[in-house]
């Protein structure tokens, strides 16, 4: 853990408990190996608990919006996690107490508390791409590589998650990892072209008008719209389908989508 890159980050519920400690005492040629540790310092959670607790009011543009947030923040040693070199910590709590205290940890020990929380922030498009990824593009479970089994030998019984056989299974399941996310950038790319963003919210809306805060369309929605193109050219180009295309145009990426 001792050459991670700059401003790595870590946040979470389980580091409220992480164990901190101040810089190590210097070495002044005493007998014995000189400490890689100095005194134990509170956990993010100890923090939070005592009273009372040091906090500076901070408003930050968070998710779009402006946030009044309390922090508290300093420097220390996580020494099970990254060694010797010296972490940022941010404890965050909500001044109306509503939302539970959290903290973050990065790397970079320049960065001010407003930075960390920032740049944490910016990792939730990343993280709705690894989720879209799972849930839409299949690349949790590939379907290739697996279940390989000798010439002449029966097919051994399945087990839960991937197991690619071989250096072979591995390869063709990193394939279709990239290949996957080949295609999550071709369909938002096509989309940003050519979509029609206005029109997919409103169409998402009318078919669930309980969604009164959608406001921008979603990856599945701009999956939809690329299968409505597709399809359209492909089926209804049959002169006998045009009274029907329009509603099958609308109707069948949706069920597609659910199934």
């Amino acid at each position: 853990m001792k050459d991670l890159p700059e401003d790595v980050a870590f946040t979470g519920r389980m580091i409220m408990d992480a164990a901190l400690f101040g810089p190590p005492p210097a070495h002044l040629g005493s007998r014995g190996r000189p400490r890689k540790v100095g005194k134990r310092l509170p956990s993010p959670g100890q923090i939070v608990k005592r009273a009372p607790t040091a906090w500076e009011s901070a408003s930050l543009n968070l998710y779009g919006r402006e946030v009044d947030i309390l922090v508290v923040s300093f420097t220390a040693l996580w020494y099970s996690v990254t060694g010797s070199r010296p972490v940022r910590v941010v404890v965050t709590g909500d001044p109306k107490d509503l939302i539970e205290e959290r903290a973050y940890f990065s790397t970079d020990t320049s960065l001010t508390p407003g930075d960390v929380l920032v740049h944490n922030v910016r990792r939730w498009e990343l993280e709705v791409t690894f989720r879209n990824g799972k849930q839409v593009m299949g690349i949790e479970d590939p379907q290739n590589g697996w279940w390989r089994r000798p010439a002449g030998s029966l097919r051994p019984k399945k087990r839960a998650g991937p197991n690619p056989k071989g250096r072979r299974g591995e390869k063709a399941v990193l394939h279709t990892f990239s290949l996957a996310m080949v295609v999550y950038d071709l369909v938002a790319l096509w989309y940003f072209e050519y979509g029609d963003p206005a029109g997919d919210v409103a169409r998402v809306r009318r078919e669930a008008p309980w969604y009164v805060h959608k406001v921008e369309p979603s990856f599945m929605d701009m999956l939809a719209s690329i299968r409505r193109e597709i399809w359209g050219e492909r089926f209804f180009a049959d002169p006998e389908l045009a009274r029907v295309a329009e509603k099958l145009r609308d109707y069948l990426p949706q069920a597609m989508l659910a199934s």
